[in-house]
């Protein structure tokens, strides 16, 4: 059960426990003034069907791995290409076992021919893989 769907039966129940402690036209005066509230609650708990699913694969874009590349820029834009071509730099250094310096020359070289492109975000690098 959804979080939300768990708030709203709890509104339910704590709108609901005071009719069993008044008396008969108490009860009748409340139950009339939350009604609206509980056909509310109760037709969104019959309707609602949760977050929208997102289909991860349909959203994910097609890179090609450009020709002409050495094994260690293959495996940094491997990295990218298995994070939907967008990682951060310090990201690509933890997988991919590289020093940062190694690192920032294969990036170097990847953005001078255009295969990657590098953005400063606060105090890291941002990585985004051109898609062609």
């Amino acid at each position: 059960m959804d979080r939300i769907k768990i708030v709203v039966v709890g509104v339910l129940i704590v709108l609901l426990l005071p009719i069993l402690y008044q008396p008969p036209l108490m009860k009748f005066m409340y139950f009339s003034m939350i009604s609206p509230v509980i056909a509310v609650a109760m037709l969104f708990l019959l309707l609602y069907d949760g977050e929208k699913r997102v289909d991860k694969k349909k959203d994910r874009k097609t890179f090609t791995i450009p020709e002409g590349l050495s094994d260690d820029e293959k495996r940094v834009v491997e990295i990218l290409i298995k994070h939907n071509g967008i990682a951060f730099q310090k990201d690509i250094v933890k997988e991919s076992g590289f020093s940062k310096a190694k690192v920032s020359r294969i990036l170097d070289r990847l953005e001078y021919r255009g295969i990657i492109e590098r953005k400063r975000s606060g105090n890291v690098n941002v990585v985004y893989l051109k898609q062609g």
